[in-house]
């Protein structure tokens, strides 16, 4: 199941002057340094860096958690994904299938319009659900999403087993990685990555087992 939403992904460069893009109202909680870029990453790094920064921020009252990531190197924007007044939207190209991608992650869809729709997670430890408004736009050819570029690019859940959630997206078509384990805040995790297509990225994230 989905346990919680853990945050939204926004990629910059060392040394790039990032706090302009948080809401009022956040705190830093962590930050880990160097850390290495693991396997499942790789597609979606443009430059193979072995190692980032992040910085973990937490609203302290309403809004999602945000986790600001450094690369060595960062090129072009990401700016079909945006945070906005607390808000996740998301431009795709085609909404039907960006339904069906959030729908491998138990997301409902709620009313919406041709041109809108709008999906909600629900996470298990989470008092209020999460919606994503997903709004139709001519996508410009580049369907894939990088995350060693400026702007946000991906969206991070805590699942009980993220192997289950990559079966179930295999099994409707769409592309997973493989899982890699890293160690963050003094935690052992397994990471994949799902990928829509449209470009729509998510991160799962469960704790590695034996090792919690």
């Amino acid at each position: 199941m989905i346990l919680k939403f853990d945050h939204i992904s926004y990629s910059c460069g060392l040394g790039q002057e990032f706090k302009r893009i948080l809401p009022n109202g956040y705190r830093e909680a962590f930050r880990e340094m160097d850390l290495s870029n693991i396997s499942c990453k790789q597609r979606y790094l443009r430059h193979g860096s072995r190692t980032h920064n992040i910085f973990m921020f937490q609203p302290t009252g309403r809004g999602l958690p945000i986790e600001v990531t450094q690369y060595p190197t960062v090129t072009g924007k990401n700016e079909a994904l945006q945070l906005m007044d607390g808000e996740i939207q998301w431009d795709v190209e085609d909404l039907a299938s960006a339904v069906d991608f959030f729908a491998c992650l138990d997301a409902k869809e709620h009313a919406g319009s041709d041109q809108r729709k709008v999906v909600e997670i629900t996470p298990f430890l989470e008092k209020a659900g999460i919606r994503i408004h997903l709004r139709e736009k001519k996508a410009d050819g580049k369907k894939r999403t990088f995350l060693d570029v400026e702007g946000f690019s991906s969206l991070a859940f805590f699942v009980d087993d993220a192997r289950k959630y990559l079966a179930g997206v295999h099994e409707a078509g769409f592309f997973g990685t493989e899982i890699s384990s890293l160690a963050v805040h003094g935690k052992w995790l397994d990471i994949a990555f799902v990928e829509g297509a449209n470009g729509e990225l998510v991160e799962l994230i469960s704790l590695m087992k034996g090792r919690g």
